[in-house]
């Protein structure tokens, strides 16, 4: 089958690669959220004239022999982002090549460095919306954002009129990547001090005593809402009066396990409360029935919210269940 004939196949059979890529990249997005990376992710299916230019370039004799039909780039904002970023899609596709671009460099050599992987969809892909993609390969490039820079640019200047450019300026894009690669380092060595910082600082934080900050931050960490001051400062008062001096990381440590509880036992009484029952709806009290049932606070004798926690068939704490 010659070329032409091949080029019109993908022209008509595109879609399906629009619908890998966006699979793909739905895939990588919600692992980059699960690890907390901040990252950003783009995809394109490869045009017509691309792809024309890359069988006669590379000499292909079949279009099979392209693996970066459908290509998702992976941009990260540090190294270490990007050996995380490359392992999770190692561990999310099936992969068939790996090339860590720097790794073929020797300690003389500066240019493009990033990882590529060749993959296809794993096993955890099925079900019929997968059938036509699933043996589909795709090319990931995982860069971060200074190696994505470098590589754009080497890209139009060089890398498809390489005889157009003189061996100086060969050079000195060499050079360029050279020093972004010494900046790439130093943001590391700066990213890793800051969450060293940070770690220092959560540290301290949990050695010093609730206050009425810290507990607006609690609740701001785990209820995404706010309590004023006044509030903050009277839970402060009855933890005090109650244990004395307590933790941050003690509060931390004793409430985080029952915030989920209290969200759902407050959520269900106010249903079956009805009007009158968005009371038991508020931060304020949610923060209450968290703080009782880790026994920050003791267990308080209302008698209505526990009757009606019990009937939504939640496990009531014995104290409240005979109050």
């Amino acid at each position: 089958m010659s070329h032409e004939h091949q080029i019109e196949v993908f022209a008509r059979t595109s879609s399906k690669f629009e619908s890998l890529a966006k699979e793909v990249t739905h895939a990588i997005t919600s692992k980059a959220d699960e690890l907390k990376l901040d990252v950003k992710i783009s995809s394109r299916v490869k045009n017509v004239d691309s792809l024309r230019e890359k069988l006669e370039r590379k000499q292909y004799e079949s279009i099979a022999e392209v693996p970066d039909l459908c290509g998702i780039r992976v941009v990260c904002m540090n190294q270490m982002d990007l050996k995380s970023m490359a392992e999770a899609c190692q561990a999310l596709f099936l992969i068939e090549e790996f090339e860590n671009k720097k790794e073929s460099q020797n300690l003389q050599q500066f240019g493009y460095q990033a990882i590529h992987l060749v993959a296809v969809l794993g096993d955890a892909f099925s079900g019929p919306r997968y059938d036509e993609i699933k043996k589909v390969r795709f090319e990931i490039q995982v860069r971060t954002l200074l190696q994505d820079a470098w590589a754009s640019h080497q890209h139009k200047l060089a890398y498809k009129n390489e005889d157009n450019i003189r061996e100086e300026d060969k050079r000195l894009l060499l050079a360029i990547a050279a020093q972004l690669e010494t900046v790439d380092w130093l943001y590391d060595q700066i990213y890793l001090q800051a969450k060293a910082n940070r770690l220092v600082s959560e540290l301290n934080q949990k050695n010093q005593n609730v206050s009425a900050k810290s507990i607006q931050e609690f609740v701001r960490r785990h209820f995404a809402d706010e309590i004023d001051r006044q509030s903050a400062e009277k839970r402060v008062s009855e933890i005090e009066k109650e244990h004395g001096k307590m933790s941050n990381g003690e509060l931390e440590e004793m409430a985080t396990k029952h915030v989920e509880t209290s969200d759902e036992m407050c959520e269900a009484t106010s249903t079956l409360a009805g009007k009158g029952g968005d009371f038991y709806r508020g931060t304020s009290w949610k923060l209450n029935i968290c703080f009782q049932l880790s026994g920050i606070l003791p267990l308080r004798r209302d008698l209505a919210f526990w009757q009606f926690a019990r009937r939504a068939g939640l496990e009531v704490p014995f104290a409240a269940a005979e109050a």
